[in-house]
């Protein structure tokens, strides 16, 4: 079996904005959103929502293009998130999460995950088991 190795480029910065946020479900809450958002002159490109049938927890991850700094679209959509209860975590784009790799035995998830990174489908940076930090016990 002939392995090919793809050279080590680098991944391509996302041009997106995201918003994560979750609170109690209530009715309107994806049209509020898309509403500030759209206001706000940006152009979403995906938004998934879940609402958890047991907790009835709402969440949602919205995927937006613009040139609102995310300052201001979190100083605007304030009243909003405090009206709703919301916690909200935003990303302007080019974020790359840190990421630790951890496996079992079999390699076929971990090569997967590593080749997606590398064509730009998975933006992340693979840092060494070193970083991890135990809790002292």
């Amino acid at each position: 079996m002939r392995q090919v190795m793809l050279p080590m480029e680098k991944v391509a910065v996302k041009d997106t904005f995201t918003l994560a946020l979750s609170c109690r479900n209530q009715p309107g809450l994806v049209a509020r959103v898309s509403t500030f958002l759209t206001a706000s002159g940006a152009d979403i490109v995906d938004l998934q929502q879940y609402t958890d049938p047991i907790s009835a927890g709402f969440f949602l991850r919205a995927e937006f293009k613009g040139s609102t700094p995310v300052a201001e679209l979190q100083t605007g959509f304030a009243p909003i998130a405090s009206e709703c209860e919301m916690e909200c975590r935003w990303r302007s784009p080019g974020y790359v999460p840190k990421v630790v790799l951890l496996v079992s035995k079999f390699d076929h998830a971990f090569g997967d995950l590593l080749y997606r990174m590398r064509i730009g489908e998975i933006n992340m940076e693979v840092l060494p088991r070193s970083a991890i930090t135990r809790a002292k016990r």
